[in-house]
């Protein structure tokens, strides 16, 4: 059996696996077609020796997924690629490392995201997105992550501590760029 004989068997066997994960976690075909590339980019560079293909296939998911900001439970997907979240974890450190992967998402999409995690309802969303061109304007050179945490923090009940724990932007620039956007719904300040 040459090289080019087992690397056809390992994709096909590979993508039996993805295909099998995709669809138990009922997730889109942009994820999986992405996915799918990554897992050949680390063939291509031999990356893939010696490592578990579940753990591989599983980190993969999970970073288009996040790339493409569709929620996906880190359990759930353990389960369905039959590995420990710390292997999936550590697979997908050493992924990133290999991979440059550019993680261009707006602040709506952001917001999202973040109200998703912090399970807000649709009227503090709306609110939310609503809000954010405001606050884009007031605070120019700040991320997209600061920007959404904001406008979620003003116009929801959370806790400055339980929006920084779930967004990842700290407590200190939250508030201090809530304070500097001078938005008409700042009677949380």
């Amino acid at each position: 059996m040459n090289d080019l004989e087992k690397l056809h068997k390992t994709l096909k066997n590979s993508l039996s696996t993805l295909n099998s994960i995709i669809n138990e976690l009922d997730l889109p075909k942009q994820v999986s077609k992405n996915s799918l590339s990554i897992y050949k980019l680390l063939i291509a560079k031999k990356l893939t020796r010696g490592r578990n293909r579940s753990e591989i296939l599983g980190a993969s998911i999970y970073i288009v997924s996040q790339a493409v900001n569709y929620p996906v439970d880190i359990k759930k997907l353990c389960q369905a690629s039959d590995c420990t979240k710390k292997g999936l974890i550590r697979q997908q450190k050493f992924i990133k490392k290999f991979i440059d992967i550019k993680n261009n998402l707006t602040p709506e999409q952001y917001i999202n995201k973040f109200t998703y995690l912090l399970g807000l309802n649709e009227a503090v969303k709306t609110k939310a997105l609503k809000e954010v061109s405001n606050i884009k304007e007031q605070l120019i050179n700040s991320t997209p992550e600061i920007i959404a945490s904001v406008s979620i923090y003003l116009n929801s009940d959370k806790s400055i501590r339980e929006i920084a724990r779930v967004t990842g932007v700290s407590k200190n620039a939250i508030s201090s760029n809530a304070r500097k956007s001078k938005t008409p719904s700042m009677n949380q300040i």
